[in-house]
């Protein structure tokens, strides 16, 4: 059989089927109305419809469909994936995966498919780390690159996949773009016809768009190691789970049923055709004349002939697939949401690698809240809502805060943490070097330390805060609480912007510097200071005059505003007096 008729073979064979696709969307957005696992990607939207190859980091077994579900919710269009052949061992399930879009990893016509499907407007889905990374490692003590693979019992560089592919798919549509240019049009009607175009001028337009990567980071807050109903359901039926189902359950049946935050941040495409220099431009024109191209052959040119002119061309086609690899994972990994958890666990895996084993209550709260404050002022973080709304994080230096509290329950159930007076004392736990499998629960302190070890803001915004001192800038803290007061009225202000808020809303006129709170500092202090409290349903510039006055009479002026005041009706309706004596 030539390669021509066993790819159209296998075509037919991994065919979307768009039944079962339509009914599994539907399904899914069920379960995650049932499921507490509350979705939100980030970044410009265009890029779901424009983009051609989607790759995700991996850290649980649920993720593999999620990114096809967004994909068709937002464009209404079929992503192919490519999954692991054991997935397709079971002849049931596997005819179901590949009727949703699947192919196994291992199969030959698996690039032609792919690429195919890609000119078709289809997307591509692929998780380039190539498995799950339980401990959310992805670089070495070098600073490379490299994750923990099974199959191989150590680390290694991730797959060129879905770069060798992109590169295949843009020099293809520049061969078809020559040769409409050179007239040679019965070529691209007999390749029209094998891809399945009405004509040639509708694969040419399909060849003149760039051919784009599209990063994507997925970011689970937070980690929770304790027992749920999804793993109390199946030890119903089976009484001794397996070392590793029990695992994953442990830590992804939390995750999907327990109040979870699933942050997708959308990379900057990376465009394939950026890659090649003028010189590989030459040589890529050379070997597009000098072969009987076609999109089911132009893999097997690139690995099998020997000639000169294709050796330079091969080299000059791996140099750029280990470039884009390199690319895509740096893009996909820096795109992290960094939470509260990441911050606090950094600095006590700091702790613990210079040998303490204790660190005071107080300055481990004060070092994560001047962390913060160094990372809001970088623009190109991403940051969860955990160091974004002050009304969360300002909590660790002014009272209990419920959400550092659920970081360190997690923390005493591991027994990485044990609590005394004043103290947290680190346990022989977080310098145990736990197995791949075992990482996720034994230590979630290493994973969420791991997974932003790749950001060296983080590292800088750690340093800095080590570095300050509080009793020796205590003016350079008066204005980052200053700051956090007008942080949490954008927020709240933000937060009632919905179509049901806008009847009401549009009702007011809100004077946005009426509303924001102020700090008056005098230029003679006379060592005391005045808290302005406004009225109800009034704002801070109520009382700012009388706080002017008080200013020139060497006071320090604060002046507050109450929650659910200067942003809308709806918020004030759910204000209760404890926000207010906060």
């Amino acid at each position: 059989m030539s390669n021509d008729s066993k790819n159209n073979a296998q075509s037919k064979l991994y065919k979307i089927d768009p039944d079962t696709y339509r009914w599994t969307y539907r399904t899914m957005k069920t379960l995650f109305k049932v499921f507490k696992l509350h979705i939100q990607t980030h970044g410009d939207e265009s890029i779901w419809l424009d983009g051609d190859i989607f790759l995700f980091n991996h850290f649980a077994r649920f993720e593999a469909f999620i990114p096809q579900y967004l994909i068709y919710e937002k464009t209404q269009l079929f992503s192919r994936s490519i999954a692991s052949k054991e997935l397709f061992a079971d002849n049931l399930f596997g005819k179901y995966l590949m009727n949703l879009g699947a192919i196994p990893n291992d199969e030959d016509s698996l690039m032609y498919q792919a690429s195919m499907d890609i000119l078709q407007n289809h997307k591509l889905v692929v998780f380039p780390e190539g498995g799950i990374v339980k401990d959310r490692r992805s670089i070495n003590k070098k600073g490379q690159y490299k994750i923990y693979s099974r199959s191989d019992g150590q680390r290694r560089k991730h797959h060129t996949g879905p770069a060798v592919i992109a590169l295949a798919l843009a020099i293809f549509k520049r061969a078809v773009r020559e040769l409409n240019q050179n007239g040679k049009h019965h070529v691209n009607e007999s390749w029209a016809k094998e891809l399945g175009f009405k004509s040639s001028a509708e694969l040419l337009i399909a060849c003149e768009k760039p051919t784009t990567i599209i990063p994507c980071n997925i970011t689970f807050y937070p980690l929770r190691i304790g027992e749920n109903a999804l793993k109390d359901s199946i030890q119903f039926f089976i009484k001794k789970l397996p070392k590793r189902l029990s695992e994953e359950l442990l830590i992804e049946g939390n995750l999907l049923m327990k109040d979870t935050d699933m942050d997708i941040q959308m990379g900057t495409p990376i465009v394939i055709e950026d890659y090649w220099t003028r010189l590989e431009s030459s040589i890529t024109q050379a070997f597009i004349k000098n072969s009987d191209l076609s999109l089911s052959n132009i893999f097997d040119q690139v690995k099998n002939n020997d000639a000169w002119d294709n050796v330079l061309f091969r080299l000059s086609y791996q140099r750029n697939a280990n470039k884009i690899r390199d690319d895509y994972m740096h893009a996909i990994y820096k795109n992290v949401t960094i939470n509260i958890a990441h911050i606090a666990a950094s600095f006590i895996m700091r702790f613990v690698n210079k040998g303490r084993s204790q660190i005071n209550k107080r300055t481990l709260h004060q070092l994560i809240y001047f962390a913060i404050k160094h990372l809001q002022k970088d623009k190109t973080l991403h940051l969860h809502r955990t160091i974004k709304n002050p009304s969360i994080y300002r909590n660790l230096i002014m009272t209990k805060s419920e959400t550092f509290n659920q970081f360190l329950r997690s923390a005493y159930t591991a027994n990485l943490l044990k609590p005394s007076a004043g103290v947290y004392h680190f346990t022989e736990h977080l310098r145990t070097e736990h197995d791949f499998d075992s990482i996720r629960y034994k230590n979630p302190m290493a994973v969420y330390a791991n997974e932003v070890a790749v950001i060296p803001q983080l590292t800088s915004a750690i340093k800095a805060s080590l570095a300050f001192k509080v009793d020796k800038n205590i003016g350079v803290f008066a204005d980052s609480l200053l700051e956090d007061e007008i942080l949490e009225y954008h927020w709240d202000l933000a937060q009632f912007q919905d179509d049901k808020h806008l009847e009401i809303n549009q009702q007011q006129r809100i004077d946005e510097e009426s509303c924001l709170p102020y700090l008056l500092k005098p230029k003679n202090a006379n060592g005391h200071s005045v808290v302005l409290i406004h009225g109800l349903l009034s704002t801070p510039a109520e009382l700012k005059q009388l706080g002017v006055k008080l200013q020139n009479l060497g006071y320090f002026v604060i002046g507050c505003r109450l929650k659910g005041h200067g942003t809308t009706p709806w918020d004030l309706h759910q204000r209760t007096w404890q926000d207010w004596r906060q």
